[in-house]
């Protein structure tokens, strides 16, 4: 038999042996292996397909990802022992790892468990090639595309990979993502990706509050008071009042006022007031946006009533003495 007509597999090969129903059955098993670096070099034709259908599970890949040779290609035709192939000499370099990790690194923790918990390449890669975060895939989408690719990354990854390990889809994913845009200022697209959460989690009380206070947000920053209030209202017809958290509402604020937007966070502030009543905090904050804005009498109303709320203000007693005395 010629050499080249050998099955050469190495430890980095991510090969599926498909049935044996062929012409090329009669070259199964190899006689030998070459090019092994990491594998001991008495491993068994068994074991070594074992190893490669692992790998290539955990990648989600066939033996072309690391080895020369083509997905239609007859395996005796492949150039198994070529080192030509990136991922391949990659692949090595983390199985070194893996083995570092496993044998030297874990090994070491003290009180470990039973039965050992052992690292391997589907701990990172989940059935993909490249081991990406979901996070991390949308983020890349949206900083090469803009919002609309990464809503079309989203919806793609959903519907390859939901129900599976791969993917992370619970929530929060999105939400973080526009609470991330949002406090880089870009606001529209914050809403826009909370749009596309409430699509996914309709009902789930989280993901109807985030949307609501961004677009309440998104509203005043981009179009004004006005517009603010008008976004707060609509929020009232689809969602609780609760939703809308005193801290959530003076958090805001605050974002605002230190965007020099005082005259939307004193609207901010002022529904705080109106659905947190009793908080001497909301009353606080929107006495703080009136002296902000040089409105003593209504400061001074404002700082009154949180001292009403709550005697023990120090911080209320403090201005009042100051806005008093000028």
């Amino acid at each position: 038999m010629p050499r080249r007509a050998k099955l050469i597999l190495t430890l980095t090969a991510l090969l599926i042996i498909p049935a044996f129903a062929t012409p090329l059955e009669a070259q199964f098993p190899p006689d030998s292996f070459e090019n092994l670096q990491v594998l001991p070099e008495d491993i068994t034709f068994r074991q070594l397909i074992g190893t490669m259908r692992g790998f290539a599970s955990a990648l989600g890949v066939r033996c072309q990802y690391c080895h020369v040779g083509e997905a239609n290609q007859p395996l005796s035709q492949f150039d198994f022992p070529s080192d030509e192939k990136a991922t391949k000499r990659k692949a090595r370099v983390m199985l070194r790892m893996l083995n570092h990790i496993n044998n030297e690194y874990l090994a070491d923790l003290p009180s470990r468990r039973e039965p050992e918990i052992q690292v391997g390449c589907e701990t990172c890669h989940r059935g993909q090639s490249r081991p990406i975060m979901t996070r991390d895939s949308l983020r890349f989408a949206y900083q090469n595309g803009g919002v609309d690719a990464l809503e079309t990354s989203y919806r793609q990854l959903r519907t390859t990979y939901f129900g599976s390990h791969t993917h992370d889809f619970r929530w929060f994913l999105l939400r973080n993502l526009a609470n991330e845009m949002a406090a880089a200022g870009n606001f529209a697209d914050a809403r826009n990706v909370m749009s596309l959460n409430l699509e996914f989690f309709p009902d789930n009380p989280r993901v109807q509050s985030a949307f609501a206070l961004v677009s309440i947000e998104a509203a005043m920053t981009l179009e004004g008071p006005e517009a603010g209030r008008a976004s707060y209202k609509n929020a009232l017809t689809r969602f609780p009042p609760e939703l809308l958290s005193d801290n959530g509402l003076n958090a805001m604020g605050y974002r605002l006022m230190g965007a020099s937007k005082t005259l939307e966070a004193i609207e901010i502030f002022k529904i705080n007031t109106e659905l947190h009543p009793n908080s001497a905090n909301a009353f606080d904050s929107l006495g703080e946006g009136y002296m902000n804005n040089g409105d003593t009498e209504l400061a001074i109303t404002s700082y009154e009533k949180s001292l009403e709320l709550n005697p023990e203000n120090s911080n209320a007693v403090t201005i009042l003495e100051r806005l008093r005395s000028n």
